[in-house]
């Protein structure tokens, strides 16, 4: 190839990939750490030979190439990678200075030499791995990611919200001013307080870099407070242990639209690498949306980017709905005090344990009336269960109030519908109640385990007939032996359900089963009278079927 061929050749290269050069800052990069990388190899392979002591450019197209190519763009400010100088005849290659950079091939890691100058060699290192974090973010972890805490997520982020706004005040005092020295003081302190935390870079504080105007970091700082009140929120959620499915999903994508937009709002920013906690909590979505089964229908890809100047929507929005979590949380947190007074109250008359028969039944009406007024009506089913004792009690004229007799009433009647129901012969042609079939749609072809008692075959096919169960596991567990046999079937993937008949064993299994329950994600239900299909569903109702809800 002449000089006239290779100057055509370069002249075609520049029209073909100038454009997108001049476009993107990323494949810039790439081309020039591919060039490092090029120059690197061809020196390791030997020296360059021009055939005589003073050859020509046309004898050494390479050389051409390289001329033409650094006459072509040393006008540029942010010039490429120097080439090497075009040396004649022979000579001794100085090993340049080397480090193994990793490399993904397909599925497999492995990891290259790379030579040229630190400076060099530190820019594809660089790049190389921020080409693997914009992959994790575009494309997911096959494996869970490693423990990220959305707690920890939000105290970073409320921290750098804060610092935005210290780096803006700071930048609008006057030098050497008292003010300044307060703002340089309260900068300190923020970075004392990052330094604590584990990967907390508040980069707003690095002089060496130019950073986005006022305006800019404002809005920074409210979509860095916008994903911490979401992870706060979420992490609140999760901990609650009744998390219902609605609010998984509106909590999910809240979340995903505050992570979107702290990216988008970030890109103005010198950051060469994602900010950690943006990161994190982008990893942290896609796993968790995958492993619950929540579809996320807006801002989880690239393509689908938050509006920037969609915060003070989003973050009314995420104000309000932890506004309703707490009130709701509150609300039931006074249902089951109130709840719990009835069973106490109820359970003295029944075991005769009452020195006051009129206090007690004041006490069980007082407690209906609070619950009347958060909703729950005196025929409902948590009320029934609380009042169960009360069953066979007599009642004296004139000691029960509206309320309390209406709720005595439902309960007698479900009472008299399980004893019927228990005098009934097994069959699949059974006619179940409404609730009875609520839980067999959460139950449907999987497995429950029975503790407590000795199995009763006539009991498990009623069982699998109502709930249509795969099969039921019925422990069997002496009154001073181990528990230990009641843990493989709880642990089974296909059990969804532990009964535990607390009148038919000891309090000891009956705690056993109930933590061997919790750390296998299982939900159990207590078992205080009977087990009839429409007990047991009643039971289920009460106790379990969110978590049941949120399993399947």
């Amino acid at each position: 190839m002449d000089q006239g061929e290779t100057e055509a050749l370069v002249r075609a290269l520049e029209e073909a990939l100038g454009p997108h050069l001049r476009e993107s800052l990323r494949l810039r990069r790439l081309a020039r750490a591919a060039g490092v990388w090029l120059a690197a190899q061809a020196d390791q392979a030997g020296p360059v030979e021009t055939g005589g002591s003073g050859g020509s450019v046309a004898e050494d197209p390479a050389g051409a190439l390289d001329e033409v190519a650094t006459q072509a763009t040393g006008s540029e400010a942010d010039s490429p990678v120097e080439p090497a100088p075009l040396i004649n005849g022979p000579q001794v290659v100085t090993p340049r200075p080397t480090r193994d950079v990793p490399l993904r091939l397909g599925g497999a890691d492995t990891s290259v030499k790379v030579f040229g100058r630190p400076e060099e060699v530190a820019r594809v290192h660089a790049l190389v791995e921020a080409e693997d974090a914009e992959a994790a973010r575009a494309g997911g972890e096959a494996d869970a990611p490693a423990a990220i805490d959305l707690g920890l997520i939000a105290t970073r982020c409320e921290l750098k919200a804060v610092a935005c706004r210290s780096f803006v005040r700071r930048r609008s005092t006057a030098p050497m001013s008292p003010e300044e020295d307060r703002c340089i003081e309260e900068m300190h302190g923020l970075i004392d307080t990052a330094k604590s935390m584990r990967e907390c870079l508040l980069w707003m504080f690095f002089r060496e870099y130019r950073h986005p105007d006022d305006d800019a970091m404002e809005r920074i700082a409210r979509w860095y407070d916008a994903q911490a009140a979401a992870a706060r929120l979420m992490a609140t959620l999760d901990a609650s242990g009744r998390l219902r499915r609605p609010d998984l999903e509106r909590a999910m994508q809240l979340f995903a639209h505050a992570n979107s937009g702290l990216r988008r709002v970030l890109e103005a920013t010198w950051l060469t690498r994602p900010d950690v906690d943006q990161q994190e909590g982008h990893l942290w979505l896609r796993w968790e949306t995958k492993v619950r089964g929540v579809l996320v229908e807006r801002y989880m890809r690239m393509a689908d980017p938050a509006d920037p100047a969609s915060v003070g929507e989003l973050t009314e929005e995420l104000e309000a709905f932890a506004r309703e979590i707490a009130e709701r949380a509150e609300q039931e947190a006074s249902i089951g005090q109130s709840l719990r007074r009835v069973r106490y109250h109820a359970e003295l008359l029944a075991g005769e344990g009452s020195f006051d028969p009129g206090h007690d039944w004041g006490r069980i009406e007082s407690s209906l009336a609070e619950l009347e007024r958060a909703g729950v009506s005196p025929t409902d089913a948590r009320v029934t269960t609380a009042i169960e004792e009360l069953a066979e009690v007599e009642v004296e004229p004139g000691v029960t109030s509206e309320r309390s007799g209406k709720a005595l009433e439902a309960l007698r009647a479900l009472v008299q519908q399980v004893e019927a129901a228990d005098r009934d012969e097994p069959s699949t042609k059974r006619q179940w109640s409404e609730r009875v079939l609520e839980v067999r749609g959460l139950l449907a072809g999987r497995r429950v385990v029975v503790v407590g008692g000795e199995e009763r075959r006539e009991a498990v096919e009623r069982f699998v007939d109502a709930f249509g169960l795969a099969g039921v596991d019925w422990v069997t567990l002496t009154e001073h032996g181990s528990s230990s046999a009641i843990r493989a079937p709880i642990e089974r993937p296909d059990t969804a359900l532990v009964l535990i008949l607390i009148k038919l064993t000891g309090h000891l299994h009956a705690d056993e089963a109930k933590r061997f329950a919790k750390a296998a994600g299982k939900p159990f239900v207590l078992l205080k009278a009977g087990y009839n299909p429409e007990r047991v569903a009643l039971a289920v109702c009460n106790q379990a079927s969110d978590q049941l809800a949120d399993v399947g």
